[in-house]
């Protein structure tokens, strides 16, 4: 008799947690393009033009003369900007951003790029189910 009580015990234990369990997890945090343009106007603008059409301050003291505008690296695919915010390369400082906001700022990449009316970001080549695909031969 004991390990039919122990069984039901076992039983009732798998089964509660399994209909007590939200069939749809609940979004607590939702990338914002907003946020996004907020932290590339802190941790970014002193070497790229972040918004577009403003005026190159930045460039006029002669170091970031040559680094991109966020208006160029929109046109990269989102998980080659993501690879590069998490782990930088010189003369780009290391900002250690949480993925949250690596996500912000990809959400104002994808803005921007809406606002110049260009299609979004390419899906990532890396992803598991796909293999890479490589441009034509020219």
């Amino acid at each position: 008799m004991k390990w039919l009580r122990c069984a039901v015990v076992c039983y009732i234990a798998m089964i509660v947690p399994v209909l007590g369990a939200d069939p749809e997890p609940k979004i607590l945090w939702k990338p914002s393009p907003e946020r996004g343009e907020q932290l590339s106007v802190k941790l970014c603008q002193s070497c790229h033009d972040v918004r577009p059409g403003a005026p190159e301050q930045s460039r006029s003291n002669g170091v970031t003369v040559g680094i991109p505008s966020f208006a160029e690296l929109a046109g990269l695919p989102d998980q080659r900007i993501s690879n590069t915010l998490i782990k930088p390369h010189m003369p780009m400082p290391d900002l250690q951003l949480t993925r949250n906001e690596i996500a912000d700022i990809l959400a104002y990449f994808e803005a921007l790029r809406r606002k110049a009316g260009d299609k979004p970001a390419a899906p990532a080549t890396d992803a598991p189910d796909r293999k890479p695909r490589y441009p034509a031969p020219s």
